[in-house]
């Protein structure tokens, strides 16, 4: 009878949306550490919902996951895809709750839930990137991951971590399943016996390596082709952007002021010529772990932002005006490296200190070199090496060198691959270099292409490597791939500010 009796209050729970035991059936078991973004939400030891990670001290969830449940009770596991072993346990202190969350009609079904120490990030655990714009691919097969029953009746808990695949629906067809239902979901379309049940609430769904929605609700009945809704993350990414800095430390009440400043400063830039966003055009894809070097910079609001290269175990070498705005908050950037993939793998390394050098002029880039000091010294493997720095000036002229960097792959639009790409430049002449325009000086570098070829948005801060050292950093170039120039900062010209600093 008592078993009877928690079924049927199971399903009333899920008529309404709630369910704290939704769950993937007819998934499949996920690899260790394949979703090192999804951790599992446990109280008293019992898994009870899934989330997120979205930084070193946030997880997003379901709010009805969260409904009449204290922050002491609840306990976040990550870096695992067991169940009853394995991942590293951190204690909520706080659970935000979306403000418009209506648990009668499940409407706004999103919450935050802060931990009281930073997540240590690795192999298998890793944020999940946010939507920049709003995800409407119809038919799209997004990713699904979760624990939970992998059946119905009666219902069977699954240890290992399942995931599966659900095509998006057309928002249309989505919105006319139910009154409770409106843009701020996003539906899937499953065939019978498979999709989300009891027991993953507030797991991600994810497409293109960005969570685009949060497990919410469906049919009473799991799994009978009905759609499964979830919280659409795009309608919600404002609110979480403003209520994890209210309540981190790091920020102050200027937050608002400084998002403003850092938005001025990058179209300021992009003026220039020098933008935060340049890219290879012509470039082709890496060899895995051909350029050990190379980092991603990144931000939890906006993925990779520009390039890098490892100097040593501490420091990370970049264009000032990748991250002149990053400088009295570091904790924003993130290092990824050893990895060809800016959106997974590798290692993560989170900025200690932010180092412009005093020379640098943001009207004309002139001196644009910058340092970043990591809170961590990095784990040197066979895909995460140092480059070699100068110990002379280059002056070979007609000589090859590489550039490497993430960046949109087409002039004057394109889009950003998420391999990384390499392409074989010709250091120019000096004297043609300072032609180029009434910015270069000899504390610059130039390559020059064939129309089609070269660096432009995306690859600021990137390292140009000639014999295998490191002569210059990617700062501007305006137009790009058009056969003009490509000007660097010259790395020779600023190795002794590099070695006092780091030393």
């Amino acid at each position: 009878m008592f078993r009877f009796v928690v079924l049927v209050l199971a399903l009333a729970a899920s008529a309404h949306g709630a369910g704290l035991t939704d769950r993937i059936i007819a998934g499949l078991p996920a690899d260790e550490g394949e979703y090192p973004y999804t951790v599992s939400l446990r109280s008293y030891n019992r898994h009870f919902c899934g989330g997120s990670i979205v930084s070193n001290r946030w997880i997003m969830t379901a709010a009805h996951c969260l409904s009449g449940i204290q922050p002491s009770q609840i306990t976040v596991v990550a870096g695992t895809n067991r169940l009853d072993s394995g991942g590293e346990f951190y204690q909520a202190i706080r659970t935000v709750i979306n403000p418009n969350w209506n648990s009668v009609l499940t409407r706004n079904d999103i919450a935050l839930i802060e931990v009281s120490r930073d997540i240590v990030f690795g192999d298998k655990v890793q944020p999940i990137a946010l939507p920049t714009e709003d995800f409407n691919e119809v038919g799209y097969w997004a990713e699904l991951t979760g624990w939970g029953s992998v059946r119905l009746i009666p219902p069977v808990a699954k240890n290992e971590l399942q995931y599966v695949f659900l095509p998006i629906m057309d928002q249309a067809e989505c919105l006319s399943r139910s009154i409770k239902i409106t843009n701020s979901n996003i539906c899937t379309s499953t065939r019978t016996g498979q999709g989300a049940c009891y027991g993953d609430s507030g797991n991600p769904l994810v497409a293109e390596g960005v969570q685009i929605g949060i497990v919410s609700w469906g049919s009473p009945l799991c799994a009978i082709g009905q759609p499964d809704v979830h919280t659409r993350v795009w309608s919600f990414v404002d609110w979480i952007n403003e209520t994890i800095p209210k309540f981190a430390s790091v920020f102050t009440t200027l937050d608002t002021m400084y998002r403003s400043l850092v938005l001025l400063l990058a179209v300021a830039a992009s003026a220039y010529g020098g933008s935060v966003g340049e890219r290879i055009v012509g470039g082709t894809d890496a060899p895995d772990g051909a350029y050990p070097y190379q980092v991603s910079l990144q931000t939890l609001l906006s993925g990779h932002f520009c390039g890098g290269s490892i100097i040593n175990a501490r420091w990370i070498l970049t264009a000032a005006h990748c991250v002149m705005s990053y400088q009295l908050w570091p904790g924003m950037v993130r290092v990824r490296v050893g990895t060809n993939d800016r959106r997974s793998g590798g290692s993560i390394y989170i900025a200690r200190r932010v180092l412009i050098n005093p020379d640098y002029s943001a009207s004309d880039f002139r001196s644009d070199v910058a340092l970043i000091r990591l809170t961590s010294s990095i784990t040197f493997t066979e895909k995460v090496q140092p480059i070699a720095l100068p110990t002379e000036d280059f002056t070979k002229v007609n000589y090859p060198a590489v550039l490497t960097g993430w960046g949109s792959i087409a002039f004057p639009s394109g889009s950003s691959p998420r391999r990384l790409q390499h392409i074989t430049l010709n250091i120019i002449d000096q004297e043609a270099c300072l032609a180029r325009d009434w910015r270069t000086s000899e504390s610059n570098i130039c390559t020059l292409t064939v129309a089609g070829e070269g660096a432009c948005h995306g690859d600021s801060g990137g390292p140009l490597v000639a014999d295998g050292v490191q002569v210059g950093i990617v700062s501007w170039g305006t137009p790009c791939a058009v056969g003009e120039p490509d000007v660097f900062a010259r790395v020779w010209s600023f190795i002794d500010w590099i070695n006092e600093n780091v030393n």
